[in-house]
């Protein structure tokens, strides 16, 4: 649901909310907003207390969008709806993934790794990593000195297999949480949002391991969201993504069989 506002004094709250020095200098350097936002206020306890006490599982807090998703049954919907601080309340909606489309990306992936040009460029080994990199520049990038240095990446996907993984041994990972199962374990385990995908991602975006895969930005420093719900293909993973970007860690989840809203 999203609330109407951010209490009767958003300003004295904004003036009390806090950036980090890094988020300051990133938002001095690019774009328009150089300052602290309306965005940026946190949710009103109170609406928040309100709607938890309401619903059967609140699943995330996004500031930035003045929104909460929770899950909830249709009676417990219709009264969150007639809160006078909910502005509206929308329902999330399933998709079903088609066989053709998934035919498609194997055929895709076939045909761009079947091109492997020079391994050999700007001092490293890229190994069969050579193809991808040259595609987009990277050898170039590197050889001006340009490895990551300095930028800080958030990546948001399925489980991330660190510690197994040799691409990994260097990498500086400084924050890491999984939001589909609410705690800090982004790792492959029993749990929801297992898959290769998070780690295929990560290695390609920032792995190191000369002879076999090189990133174009394995110097960068790395955040890891767990946010992919893989026992399932729904725009409820937009939550989990939303919550991610907004960097707010919520509560653990308890198990529900009622649907979502956000």
């Amino acid at each position: 649901m999203f609330f109407r506002d951010k209490g009767p004094d958003p300003a004295a709250r904004l003036d009390a909310t806090s950036l980090s020095p890094r988020a300051r200098a990133r938002r001095a350097l690019r774009g328009s907003t150089t300052g602290v936002t309306f965005e940026d206020v946190p949710l009103v306890p109170s609406y928040v207390a309100q709607v938890t006490a309401g619903v059967t599982r609140v699943r995330q807090r996004v500031a930035w969008l003045n929104a909460m998703s929770v899950e909830a049954s249709a009676e417990e919907i219709a009264s969150i709806e007639r809160l006078p601080f909910v502005a509206r309340v929308d329902l999330v909606r399933g998709y079903r993934r088609r066989v053709d489309d998934e035919r498609t990306g194997r055929a895709q992936a076939a045909t761009s790794s079947s091109r492997v040009p020079e391994s050999r460029r700007a001092g490293f080994d890229y190994g069969l990593s050579a193809g991808q990199l040259t595609q987009i520049g990277v050898p170039a990038a590197h050889e001006l000195g340009l490895h990551g240095e300095g930028v800080m990446v958030a990546v948001f996907d399925t489980g991330f297999d660190t510690l197994s993984h040799e691409a990994f041994a260097a990498m500086s990972i400084v924050d890491r949480h999984d939001f589909v199962n609410g705690d800090d374990d982004v790792a492959n385990g029993r749990d929801r949002g297992e898959g290769s995908h998070g780690t295929e991602t990560l290695s390609v975006l920032g792995g190191y391991a000369p002879g076999h895969l090189i990133g174009p930005a394995f110097n960068a420093t790395f955040i890891l969201a767990k946010t992919e719900d893989t026992s399932s293909e729904t725009p409820v993973e937009e939550d989990n993504w939303a919550a991610a970007a907004g960097g707010r860690r919520p509560a653990a989840p308890t198990s529900s069989a009622a649907r979502s809203a956000i």
